[in-house]
């Protein structure tokens, strides 16, 4: 997961299953490194292979797509090496924050709080999710907006 291409092609393949090429297309790369990603992320448990049995980009096997679908997958971030998860995560971000055509909303704190507090926000931030992941649609598609939202919520500990 630790490669900022693997968080595009998850956001990508939450709207639509996605072939190799169109993912290639969609983020301006080569077929292979399209390819090479999304077949890790699908041996990771992360996307779903789709075999569309009509579909063939010519002579040969079926084309197969990918589907992220959240609520099928693995929770990211509670494997070994989540720490570069979570810096790919914060150099994707900085690529979206510099690519946005409008203000932002949102908020972003370090603070202590009442335990009942933060579960409440915990909550919410796990309701944000999943609305995202349940609305999101195909790249383009008529009468849709390119957005970006990003909810985190965890607890830290006592240290600097």
């Amino acid at each position: 997961m630790a490669h900022p291409m693997r968080i595009r092609i998850l956001s990508l393949t939450t709207g639509a299953a996605m072939s190799a090429s169109e993912i290639a297309d969609e983020l301006g790369v080569a077929h292979a490194a399209a390819s090479y990603h999304a077949r890790q992320l699908a041996n990771a448990g992360l996307l779903q292979v789709v075999n569309d049995s009509g579909k063939r980009s010519g002579p040969g096997r079926p084309q197969v797509r990918y589907r992220y679908v959240a609520r099928l997958s693995p929770r990211l971030g509670r494997s070994v090496g989540d720490e570069a998860l979570w810096a790919a995560l914060a150099q994707d971000l900085q690529r979206r924050l510099r690519a946005r055509t409008s203000k932002h909303v949102g908020a972003d704190a370090e603070v202590w709080m009442a335990p009942g507090d933060f579960a409440e926000i915990r909550a919410l931030s796990q309701q944000i999710a999943d609305l995202i992941h349940e609305r999101a649609r195909p790249p383009h598609a008529r009468g849709t907006i390119h957005g970006s939202v990003t909810a985190l919520a965890f607890k830290l500990g006592d240290g600097h």
